[in-house]
């Protein structure tokens, strides 16, 4: 009896012991349950958060690049712009029609003259055809010895284009290579070898080239060039929009790197 009645109280005890265990363990279960439930929270919350990030930086990338291409746009409008407005400002220095002024551009261009030379010798022409019209200058004796007008009977100004073409013959009749370069001088000054080639061919070579360029469509309509100047100060209105969208983009896709980056660190830490 005592064997069993000792027996009983081990069993007893060691029931007991393992109950506790058993306590033991399901609250070390229950706890660290507790721990991955919060964990997996975690892993969601920073997942949506992520998932927000790159929803962030989609969007700045794309608003990034539509404000380029817009930018870019804006910028080739511009470009055409300041060159129909400055076409219009040469045009007015030298004396010519926007259209005169395009189309001996496009003379010169294939002939090999650059636009700028062609410009200032334009500008030069123009000077000295209002000192011959005051009986003076390096042009007036050119113009007396190969008779060219410079005003018409009423005794108005003669275009500068008109004036040109009668030029452009006496250079193609000129007697020697020589004399086509003095004549090219009093008219151009030192742009005048160049324009040699653009006048050889007298009226008829110039006036060729000058329909080429209507023809081929290297002429801006006046009334357009006209518009450039109001075009010109809507353009810096736009501008600034552009500007200020571009930099909106820039810094939002900027901070939306910068969650990014955080929130992934934030994901790995449950790890």
């Amino acid at each position: 009896m005592a064997n069993i009645g000792s027996m009983t109280a081990r069993l007893a005890l060691q029931s007991a012991s393992f109950i506790r265990d058993m306590g033991k363990a399901a609250n070390a279960v229950e706890k660290n349950t507790f721990q991955m439930r919060k964990s997996l929270r975690s892993v969601e919350q920073a997942s949506r958060r992520l998932n927000r990030s790159v929803s962030q930086l989609k969007a700045g990338v794309v608003g990034l690049a539509g404000a380029l291409a817009v930018r870019q746009f804006a910028r080739f409008t511009r470009q055409a712009v300041d060159s129909a407005s400055a076409t219009k400002d040469v045009a007015d220095k030298v004396g010519l029609t926007t259209k005169n002024l395009q189309q001996m551009r496009f003379a010169a261009v294939q002939t090999g003259v650059a636009q700028n030379t062609l410009d200032m010798a334009m500008q030069r022409f123009s000077r000295r055809l209002g000192e011959v019209s005051q009986g003076q200058g390096e042009l007036l004796g050119v113009a007396k010895q190969y008779n060219v007008q410079i005003r018409d009977n009423a005794g108005r100004m003669r275009s500068n284009i008109s004036i040109l073409k009668d030029f452009a013959d006496v250079i193609k009749n000129a007697e020697s290579q020589q004399e086509r370069l003095r004549i090219a001088f009093k008219l151009f000054d030192s742009e005048g070898a160049a324009l040699i080639v653009t006048l050889r061919d007298g009226r008829v070579g110039l006036e060729r080239y000058m329909q080429q360029a209507v023809d081929f469509g290297a002429v801006m309509d006046s009334s357009v060039i006209a518009q450039a100047k109001i075009a010109s100060d809507s353009l810096s209105a736009l501008e600034s929009i552009f500007k200020t969208a571009f930099n909106t983009a820039i810094i939002k896709g900027f901070a939306g790197e910068i969650t990014l980056t955080r929130e992934a660190e934030k994901l790995a830490k449950p790890f």
